[in-house]
């Protein structure tokens, strides 16, 4: 089926949209830890399956070679987060937010490596689930 023919390419943008704001939030909330029925898991974790689903939907709906651009598009705006995030962390804050450098540096300073650690893992995976359903 043409792109141009399908009756849901309309959804297409949303649909780019939480797949990436999904994966931005795995990136950030990859150090924060839960405990669930005495297991303790990242909360990356438990949000990342989603991003899968929508790469589901994506093949269903789009095909292949929509869905592989979505994931490519998704991973490269996961990477120019990541940079922009760790870049700007260690940039020294004013004096009235002081206190708070060592802070938002000790959180997001690693942010670019986690995505970059990601990606690579996330651009196999992802194009394969994409391939195979």
């Amino acid at each position: 089926m043409s792109l141009q023919n399908n009756k849901y390419i309309n959804y297409l943008p949303c649909l780019l949209i939480v797949s990436v704001a999904v994966k931005l939030t795995t990136v950030i909330m990859i150090y924060k830890i839960v405990n669930i029925l005495g297991v303790n898991c990242s909360v990356a974790t438990l949000i990342l399956p989603l991003w899968f689903v929508i790469g589901d939907i994506i093949s269903e709906l789009y095909g292949y070679k929509v869905a592989k651009r979505i994931v490519i598009l998704t991973i490269i705006g996961q990477l120019i987060f990541g940079m922009l995030i760790s870049l700007t962390s260690v940039i020294p804050s004013s004096n009235l937010l002081s206190n708070l450098n060592s802070l938002y540096e000790t959180l997001f300073r690693n942010t670019f490596r986690v995505s970059l650690a990601s990606s690579i893992g996330l651009l196999v995976g992802g194009v394969y689930n994409a391939y195979i359903y």
